[in-house]
């Protein structure tokens, strides 16, 4: 919005001088005076509570400016475009939110069994345990057992490449081409 072209010379970004505009009764007839710059930064703050309290200073801002200046001047009519996009943009993030909360609310699975994250409202998180990647010319992902079991990793990790086959620990991968000798490692 602070960047929108109906938003011009920033008219609404910043606080209105009735000095420098030489209207010297603005703050006679605006009683709360607000712009979006002091929005963005109440926003960035976390001053707001709630989405409506959020909306009542944006509607403020282009209300002032529409209740200031008659409805034939530019001013306000470009206030009255602005507020038209600011309650289209907010219905439509409304909405979203809603069809978020619908669709977190609504999905259940063997893995979250309804349960969802405390922090973000997200379902099915799954953990991604750590890779083997060999360090040799291959660069492939080992199998996480190795073909064996994975409790000596520290020995796995170590063990460097057998040229064709599989040394012990390692994956068969030629350690010639590229310095495979240093074994795979813990990505």
């Amino acid at each position: 919005m602070m960047a929108h072209p109906d938003n011009r010379y920033d008219l609404f970004n910043v606080p209105v001088d009735p000095v420098v505009l030489q209207i010297p009764t603005y703050f006679a007839v605006i009683k709360e005076p607000m712009d979006l710059m002091q929005v963005r930064t109440k926003l960035e703050a976390d001053q707001y509570k709630t989405t409506t309290d959020f909306a009542m200073d944006a509607r403020l801002v282009f209300g002032n400016a529409m209740r200031f200046n008659p409805a034939e001047h530019w001013v306000h009519q470009s206030a009255l475009f602005m507020s038209k996009l600011f309650e289209e943009r907010l219905r439509r993030l409304e909405q979203k939110v809603v069809l978020e909360r619908v669709r977190q609310q609504s999905h259940s699975c063997d893995v979250c069994q309804g349960n969802t994250c405390k922090l973000c409202g997200e379902g099915c998180l799954h953990f991604t345990p750590p890779a083997l990647r060999c360090q040799g010319p291959c660069a492939k992902l080992i199998r996480r057992d190795g073909g064996r079991a994975l409790g000596d990793v520290p020995a796995l990790l170590q063990a460097p490449h057998a040229a064709g086959a599989p040394a012990e620990g390692g994956h068969g991968c030629d350690p010639g081409a590229g310095g495979g000798a240093r074994g795979p490692r813990l990505r």
